[in-house]
Order: structure tokens, then C-alpha cells, then sequence
């Protein structure tokens, strides 16, 4: 009885563990264009198999500057939709993978209004902004 008692135990511990070890393997997804700040270690694994490890530089809206060597200063830029994995830079182990990347659409709306601010106040007569300073013989 204590046998079948103890294969029961065996078979329950058994069951329970596999959902935890994945679970505790799954990477953590990393939203790349808030992740890291000037001056953090930082280390990727790019879609082609590169991996490129660093200290963080200039952040840009497409991508980030790393500077590889501190001896010689080269940077190289990493665009954020070429990194497949973010790795721990010291052991060399997946930490997060790159979430989805959004785009910077916030200069289009300005954009926009300013177009159509200007289009309008050149098309309207006497609106300080006559048609006639983009034509060439207005003033002769």
C-alpha cells in the first residue's frame, strides 16, 4: 500500500512540473523603444544570427545606436525590427523578446493642419497670404 502510495506522490510531482519549467522558461516580451536607457549594457541576437552587445547610445525612433567598443568608440546602429531576442549581457541567455514596434505618427497631424492652414489662407483673397507671392510677375 505504501508502494502504491508513493508511485501515486511520484506521478502527481511529475505532473505538476512540467507547466512550471515552461512557464518559468518562456521569455518576457520586451517593448524595445522603452526598454533601454543612454548608457545601459545591453547585448541582442539579430534575425540574421548576429548578436551584437554593447553600451546603449543614441535611442531613434527606428532603431538604437550601441557602442561596441569603448576603445575605439565605433557604434553600430541596430534597427528595433531586426532583433529577434534580447539576451542577458553577461551569461549570454534570452531574457525577453522583442512585443510589436509601433511607429512615430506624431508629426502627422501638424503636418496636416499646416498644410491646410496655408492652402487656405492662400486661396482666400485678402487673407495676407495672396497667391500673389507665388507668382513670379505679381510684382512688376
Amino acid at each position: 500500500m505504501k508502494a502504491a502510495h508513493r508511485m501515486m506522490a511520484i506521478v502527481l510531482v511529475l505532473l505538476a512540473l512540467p507547466p512550471r519549467t515552461l512557464h518559468a522558461q518562456q521569455p518576457r516580451q520586451v517593448n524595445l523603444q522603452a526598454a533601454f536607457d543612454r548608457g545601459d549594457r545591453i547585448a541582442v541576437e539579430l534575425r540574421d544570427g548576429r548578436r551584437v552587445s554593447g553600451i546603449v547610445g543614441s535611442r531613434l525612433t527606428a532603431g538604437v545606436y550601441i557602442k561596441v567598443s569603448e576603445r575605439t568608440g565605433a557604434e553600430t546602429f541596430v534597427k528595433y525590427r531586426t532583433v529577434r531576442a534580447v539576451l542577458d549581457p553577461d551569461s549570454g541567455a534570452v531574457i525577453g523578446i522583442p512585443g510589436r514596434v509601433t511607429r512615430d505618427r506624431r508629426w502627422v497631424k501638424p503636418v496636416v493642419i499646416t498644410a491646410v492652414v496655408i492652402g487656405t489662407l492662400a486661396v482666400i483673397p485678402h487673407s495676407g497670404i495672396p497667391l500673389c507671392l507665388f507668382n513670379p510677375h505679381c510684382f512688376d
